[in-house]
């Protein structure tokens, strides 16, 4: 299978994950944690929730799966089939514990910044998702786009079935982030 330029951006983004989660996870085992410390960081607790802490080490496992069989694929220019494989359900999983990372931290977690953890509709996940269907070689661009549609509007209707019961904020982020995009 050939790399396409929608690949590269995914491996792009990968290494940008990877960098970021091991700082994070850093950041989380260090005693002193670079916020938290000082008094200022009203995340600390959240970010060292030990489920959210074991999200955060899978989500970077998992992350660090798709950049090793990414640059592999840039170096040979083509990747075998179970690779490919491996690759689209490293990027499911990732997909999926962003969903889990949103019941996980509304249900166990009960500081007072619940609202404010950026935990909105799970853009990225929504991104992985879509990539999986543009990959997957669905030749009829009328069910393409028609399953991306539908794709989009199951995981908008399920935040929307949960986000009362989940106590989560109702803005739309941009991933990763608590920064509003409406």
């Amino acid at each position: 299978m050939k790399i396409k330029r929608l690949d590269y951006i995914l491996i792009g983004i990968s290494a940008i994950a990877v960098i970021g989660l091991i700082l994070s996870c850093l950041n989380m085992f260090l005693p002193e944690h670079e916020y938290g410390s000082k008094g200022f960081d009203p995340f600390r607790e959240y970010y060292t929730n030990k489920g959210i802490v074991l999200i955060f080490i899978a989500r970077l496992i998992f992350w660090l799966t798709v950049c090793i069989l990414g640059i592999n694929w840039i170096k040979n220019k083509t990747i075998r089939l179970l690779y490919f494989n491996f690759l689209l359900l490293s990027i499911l999983i990732i997909a999926l514990l962003q969903w889990f990372e949103l019941w996980y931290g509304s249900t166990f977690y009960y500081g007072e910044v619940c609202d404010k953890q950026g935990l909105g509709v799970p853009i990225l996940s929504i991104v992985l998702q879509i990539y999986i269907f543009l990959r997957l070689g669905i030749k009829k661009r009328t069910l393409l786009i028609g399953l991306i549609t539908l794709l989009i509007i199951m995981n908008y209707g399920i935040y929307s079935l949960v986000c009362e019961n989940w106590r989560l904020y109702h803005d739309f982020y941009f991933p990763g982030t608590n920064i509003p995009i409406l």
